[in-house]
Parts: C-alpha cells; sequence; structure tokens
C-alpha cells in the first residue's frame, strides 16, 4: 500500500529578545521550513503586517532557526518585525511582533517642558525630555529620559507673585554666591525605561539663561564627578 502524503506547512515561532538604542534582538523558530525572512520596520499608523509571499520576496533572508540582531535603527523607535516561510509552494502563518529602541541617554541632554519650579530662597528649575513625576522634590521621568534639577543663587525676586528667573551664567560653587548654582541641589536624573534611576552630579562648569520676549534659553556646560563632559539645553517659558 502505498500513501501519499502533502507538503508540510511549515511553522515559525518569534520571540522578542534584548534591545539597545540602535539594535533589536528577537528569536525565530523554524519546522519543515525550506525558506524564511524577516522584515523589521518602523511601525505606522495605518500600515499593514506584509503577507508571507511579501516577506518572502523583500525581506532578509534567514539561513537558521536562532537569534537574530538588526542594527542601524532609531533610538526611542518602535518596530514591527515580521516572520515567515514557505515549504515548496506552502506559505507559514507570518508571526509579528512589536519592539521598541531603547532611548539614547548617552548624548546631549534635550529637554523639551519645565515640570516644576519656584523660589525657595533660590531659584528652582527642574526640566524633563518627557512626563515625569516627583516624590520627595526629586523628579525622574515616567519612562526612558531624562530630568534635571537647576538651583541657582541670585538676588530675590522683588514681587512674589511674578517670578522671573534673572537671565545670568551662573557658575559652579559651594559659597552660595550670586550667580552660581547650588553644586548638591543641582542634578540630572537618568530613566533607563527598565526599572533603573540613575543621578548624576557635577563638579564644575556653567548654566547659561537668556531670555527673549518670554522664552528662556538654558545651556548647561557641565563636568561630572566622574570626569565626564556633559551638556543641556532647554528653551521654552520659565
Amino acid at each position: 500500500i502505498v500513501m501519499a502524503t502533502g507538503t508540510p506547512t511549515p511553522v515559525v515561532t518569534l520571540t522578542a529578545g534584548a534591545t539597545a538604542p540602535t539594535t533589536l534582538t528577537f528569536t525565530v523558530g523554524l519546522a519543515d521550513t525550506e525558506k524564511a525572512a524577516y522584515v523589521c520596520l518602523e511601525k505606522a499608523d495605518g500600515t499593514p503586517v506584509p503577507t508571507a509571499e511579501k516577506i518572502l520576496t523583500d525581506g532578509t533572508a534567514i539561513a537558521q532557526a536562532g537569534e537574530i540582531t538588526v542594527d542601524n535603527l532609531k533610538d526611542g523607535t518602535t518596530y514591527v518585525i515580521a516572520v515567515a516561510a514557505s515549504n515548496k509552494e506552502v506559505y507559514s502563518e507570518v508571526k509579528s511582533i512589536e519592539m521598541a529602541t531603547d532611548k539614547d541617554l548617552s548624548g546631549p541632554a534635550v529637554f523639551d517642558r519645565q515640570v516644576a519650579g519656584g523660589y525657595y530662597g533660590e531659584f528652582l528649575v527642574i526640566l524633563a525630555d518627557g512626563e515625569a513625576v516627583g516624590a520627595d522634590g526629586v523628579y525622574a521621568t515616567i519612562g526612558a529620559g531624562r530630568t534635571m534639577s537647576l538651583n541657582l543663587y541670585q538676588f530675590a525676586p522683588t514681587n512674589m507673585n511674578n517670578i522671573v528667573l534673572p537671565d545670568r551664567t551662573y557658575k559652579y560653587a559651594t559659597d552660595k554666591s550670586i550667580s552660581t548654582f547650588h553644586p548638591a541641589k543641582t542634578y540630572c536624573m537618568v530613566n533607563d525605561g527598565k526599572g533603573n534611576i540613575t543621578k548624576v552630579e557635577f563638579k564644575a562648569g556653567t548654566i547659561a539663561v537668556t531670555k527673549s520676549g518670554s522664552t528662556f534659553t538654558v545651556k548647561a556646560t557641565l563636568t561630572t564627578t566622574d570626569d565626564k563632559e556633559f551638556t543641556a539645553s532647554y528653551t521654552g517659558p520659565i
């Protein structure tokens, strides 16, 4: 007796792995597969996941099951990874996942908002590059990002109902003199988005504050306590 058997349907599995600012790693499993490929596409509203045929035609070939790393990606960006396989003329089901690259927190800090401030014997300005929350006066971003607390010494405001930060260059000093910044209260909080929040402190540098109309520009050029250069900027209301 001769029994005829059809071509087995290929099966793929897809599991998310490690993330970094410019790379994503995932693991692909393959069974009954003659050819396989993947695509890694920046997520956009309304863009459908490609078909298996499209992935196999235009995607990157997968030589064997295992771990795959895609590089040269944008930081802080969500991507759709889709995998498909074929066995002769039979196509697998498309498997897809969303993964996001980490935000690059190693370069200059560019803040886009003020989250707190006031005058408490010195001027306090807290800047952030994303949504932030505070606890006991210390603010950190909810997701990956940075906040910066500036404590600046200058003459007290003449009108406490309309506090305006004086536009000056504030220098590092420990004597609480005019036009200096408080070394213990001026720092940056870094949230890596993976449950780790670290504090960056400074031992030298300047914080320049300029004003045009109601728009302030803050440019910090500082040296961290572990001898690294740190720059930060902000433009907007204070």
